[in-house]
């Protein structure tokens, strides 16, 4: 770990718990206020804008750019574009309707610089575990929208009722004065380091996952968490809403921390005898408004399946076939498979050789503007062709959008995966 006596964050608050069980000292977070510079707003001038977005639209921002051309689609006219700071201030105070929508599911800076502006927000809702609305309270201090019809119908309501989202902003502009300003948060900041005080939720009160973490822990089992959830979250980076379904799975710690990504809606299906503990356990870490349980048989509603489901790898290669027959139902055309363990090379020939004869090719997903593939040794990826069978399922069941990769991250990948290659980067780290 850090060699450090204190770890503070103020964006990726529902991380934290990670940190936490890895052992770092003194985790905490605070607003992210002390990192933007201080602006008073001007007297109130009349609303020069109906809806805006201030901000950037780049590779990373998937889900984001999709947004903004729906609302386009669907004829809203918002104002986009990337301008200076002060600039874009003052832009949120004269616009009506001020849109934010963050890279992956945390609280981003845009939310205090709009409130500090005294613009009303109109933001992606998150997770409790982001600790947004430990801070500001949905319908009071901003809005929040959660897929793109309630995004719709909240920005036709407030244009209809522009004194409401006035109300709103101003108490959320007051709020952030009086609790949040940069000179409130540095006092705190320097209280808690100086005399060990500060109020929660920042000492993650918030998050009773944090709660529940035994010591020592399995450092083995940690590592394939961190690994699954990096990848998960990167698909849910690009996508608007994923269902997935864990299925039969062991790992309810796992079932947790994919909790507080909020549009990932998670089905856990098992036996009754089965399910009792894991509900157990999701109402211990209060995640049960956010993970469903269902019990055996499962029945899909309305025709729809599962655009990913995940499985724990099997303790007998005799139980692969099996599963594969059982999770086959649930996997639409272009669906994932995670089959999560760490898996000998015998096992992946296997395993692989199995999943063909299902209709599953192994796939390899990669982060962001780079070759680094994730889940590697934590789980293996497999992508399900479409049969004529199941044709009439394709069209009630959203893809999920991952782009492919470029021939330079294949021979990249081909190049970094050949033992030499491997061999050599072991010698080098070890000299």
């Amino acid at each position: 770990s850090f060699d450090c006596d204190y770890h503070w964050v103020y964006q990726g608050v529902q991380h934290l718990h990670f940190f936490v069980e890895a052992g770092l000292k003194n985790v905490f977070w605070l607003p992210g206020t002390p990192v933007i510079d201080h602006y008073v707003p001007q007297k109130k001038e009349a609303k020069s804008y109906d809806i805006i977005f201030r901000g950037s639209q780049s590779s990373l921002h998937v889900y984001r750019s999709n947004l903004l051309k729906f609302l386009q689609d669907n004829g809203v006219k918002i104002d986009i574009s990337r301008k200076p700071y002060v600039e874009s201030l003052e832009d949120y105070s004269k616009s009506r309707i001020v849109l934010n929508c963050g890279l992956n599911g945390d609280t981003n800076r845009r939310i205090f610089e709009v409130l500090m502006a005294g613009g009303f927000l109109l933001t992606d809702r998150l997770s409790p575990q982001s600790g947004l609305f430990s801070l500001f309270e949905e319908g009071v201090h901003l809005e929040c929208y959660d897929s793109e019809n309630e995004l719709l119908n909240k920005i036709e309501f407030y244009l209809k009722h522009p004194e409401q989202a006035e109300k709103i902003a101003i108490a959320a502009h007051q709020k952030l004065i009086d609790c949040y300003s940069q000179q409130a948060i540095q006092q705190k900041f320097y209280r808690y380091i100086l005399q060990g005080e500060i109020e929660p939720p920042f000492r993650l009160e918030h998050d009773t996952r944090v709660r529940h973490i035994n010591q020592p822990i399995d450092e083995k089992k940690f590592v394939i968490r961190l690994k699954i959830y990096e990848l998960i979250q990167e698909i849910h980076r690009l996508n608007s809403r994923i269902k997935l379904l864990y299925w039969k799975g062991r790992n309810k710690e796992l079932l947790s921390d994919l909790a507080d990504l909020p549009r990932l809606d998670i089905t856990y299906a098992n036996t009754t005898e089965a399910l009792a503990d894991v509900k157990t356990w999701c109402s211990k870490v209060e995640v049960k408004d956010q993970v469903q349980l269902q019990s055996l048989p499962l029945e899909l509603t309305g025709g729809k399946q599962f655009q990913m489901v995940m499985v724990d790898l099997p303790d007998k290669l005799l139980s692969i076939k099996e599963l594969l027959v059982e999770i086959e139902p649930q996997l639409p055309e272009s669906g994932f498979l995670l089959v999560v363990g760490k898996a000998t090379i015998f096992t992946k020939v296997m395993l692989s050789i199995l999943a063909r004869w299902s209709g599953l090719l192994p796939i390899r997903i990669c982060a962001a503007n780079s070759h680094h593939q994730l889940g590697v040794g934590a789980c293996l990826v497999y992508q399900k062709l479409t049969r004529p069978s199941q044709a009439h399922l394709v069209k009630s069941t959203p893809k999920l959008f991952v782009p492919k990769l470029s021939f330079k991250a294949k021979v990249s990948q081909g190049l970094s995966s050949l033992p030499l290659v491997n061999w050599t980067k072991t010698l080098i780290r070890n000299s």
